[in-house]
């Protein structure tokens, strides 16, 4: 019933030229997304969204409202262990 609802929201907006912004996977960019974290990974490549966590939104081609997302950066080398010199 929810998932009913939301879909017919949705389509609701897009009837009225109000389109969700895909993010996820996606190259992060400052027109579109807000970064609120970075978060080290080798699951998807730095500079890529790694995870959404508020839609946004544009009408035509204008933002009504950035995605907030958080973005992958690179694992941090491991530490040298004492026995390596």
């Amino acid at each position: 019933g929810l998932k009913m609802v939301l879909r017919q929201f949705e389509d609701a907006l897009s009837t009225v030229g109000i389109q969700r912004i895909a993010s996820l996977g996606k190259p992060f960019d400052p027109s579109e997304h807000e970064a609120v974290q970075h978060v080290q990974t080798d699951e998807v490549p730095p500079g890529v969204v790694a995870q959404e966590l508020r839609a946004g939104y544009r009408w035509q081609d204008r933002l009504i409202r950035p995605a907030l997302v958080v973005v992958a950066k690179a694992p941090a080398p491991a530490a040298a262990t004492e026995g390596e010199a």
